[in-house]
């Protein structure tokens, strides 16, 4: 299994110590000075309060330039002519615009910019720093505000998914496009067999940070059923699953949408790799920030709670791919979403992620205690609030090889470890 590793956890038992379980300083003797401890800045009288800034500089990166974008996420809904767009670049020397406009990027290589909305729905990102140039595109849906005129046809920017996509076969995939209303809608694969789309009516609301704005709700008509992957797929913007390779696509899916005697018809912008029953691949974590943690979610393309954070060098085993997230398998029934800008894709053929947990040991400190769990392998685990006194540590893929659980130095921080 290699080298043991450890994952030392710091200060996760402060929170015993917020709900009453920590230290108390012993009060001053009776009659005596009051302890000495850091003293605040005082005012002179008449004057405005003395008001302290003890945040430390932004620190400084010159990693390898990448552009990862944290919002909006790839299709999201943006019903306002400006929008927020933000996320990083790797280093903090490097220059930076968004559809020729330039955007400021902070010394952590961090930037925050505030444009129109593409009227096409693509932002179109360039980055050069560090002797490297990176471009990268990001396609969102341009809903506009208010009331809107029922559409001719199809809506094309609205057909959905697009980008790539992989995936084990039989999986469905969910198809969604925008139309008149009364319309007949199916899906049409390569080999001519079919699949019905449902019209349904949605309310949409502005996502994000519009919704607070004054933006009225706006109904639409929109078409939507799902078809099992059975074969590779081919779509319109020529990008290749990174998990397959070589794969013979049969051809592109296209939306129909019978009105009457015509019928309209739009491709479906999807490219689609189909993995083997039981074929995995391997990743690693090599987030680009200064946290050095890649974010898991519960469904991929942003715009959603980061719920997992794993440290640089967590290996994950990879089961599939869609837009521009890898989904990772932490146990039978529980997959979660990390963006493919936070990992590192083993070769074919990498060992698979396993590993067993053994000691576990805590080491009281004067204000904490540090859990140190030893495993064998670089695992994913989850750090888990059960009450308000009580943590528990998921270690996902490892065996229990856990025989001695050392409790150190008598803490009242710590009253139990099982």
């Amino acid at each position: 299994m290699g080298n043991p590793r450890t994952i030392a956890i710091g200060g996760l038992l402060l929170l015993g110590a917020c709900t009453g379980g920590g230290r108390t300083a012993a009060p001053p003797p009776a009659g005596g000075p009051a302890p000495a401890g850091p003293e605040a800045p005082v005012s002179p009288p008449g004057t405005d309060p003395v008001i302290r800034n003890d945040l430390p500089p932004v620190p400084v990166r010159t990693g390898t330039l990448r552009i990862s974008v944290a919002y909006p996420g790839e299709g999201a809904a943006i019903a306002a002519d400006s929008n927020f767009i933000f996320g990083t670049v790797g280093r903090g020397d490097a220059r930076l615009t968004i559809n020729g406009a330039p955007v400021d990027v902070a010394p952590n290589g961090a930037f925050l910019g505030f444009l129109p909305v593409p009227a096409d729905g693509v932002y179109h990102i360039q980055a050069t720093g560090g002797g490297e140039a990176q471009s990268r595109e990001l396609r969102v849906r341009a809903t506009g505000g208010g009331s809107a005129a029922a559409p001719a046809g199809i809506v094309a920017s609205s057909v959905s998914p697009r980008g790539t996509m992989t995936g084990y076969a039989g999986e469905r995939v969910t198809v969604r496009f925008r139309g008149p209303a009364g319309g007949r809608a199916r899906v049409v694969l390569p080999d001519g067999s079919s699949h019905p789309l449902a019209e349904t009516r949605v309310i949409e609301r502005a996502e994000g940070f519009q919704q607070d704005q004054a933006v009225a709700a706006r109904q639409a008509v929109e078409y939507a059923g799902s078809f099992p992957v059975t074969v590779p797929l081919r779509g319109s913007d020529g990008a290749a699953p990174t998990l397959v390779a070589g794969q013979g696509a049969a051809g592109a899916a296209v939306v129909e949408l019978a009105l009457g005697t015509q019928t309209l018809r739009e491709p479906l912008p999807l490219t689609v790799g189909v993995l083997q029953p039981g074929a995995v691949r391997v990743a690693v974590a090599a987030a680009n920030r200064p946290t050095a943690e890649a974010i898991g979610t519960a469904v991929p393309g942003g715009n959603t709670p980061y719920n997992w954070m794993f440290p640089n060098g967590t290996r994950f085993t990879v089961t599939g791919e869609r837009e521009g997230a890898y989904r990772v398998r932490l146990t039978d029934a529980l997959s979660v979403w990390i963006d493919a800008d936070d990992v590192r894709l083993e070769g074919e053929g990498a060992p698979a992620v396993a590993g067993s947990v053994g000691t576990v040991r805590v080491d009281p400190a004067p204000g904490w205690a540090d859990v140190i769990v030893s495993t064998s392998d670089r695992l994913p685990f989850e750090v888990r609030s059960d009450g308000d006194r009580e943590l528990s540590i998921h270690v996902f893929g490892g065996q229990s090889r856990t025989n001695w659980l050392h409790y150190g130095p008598e803490d009242p921080l710590v009253r139990r470890v099982s």
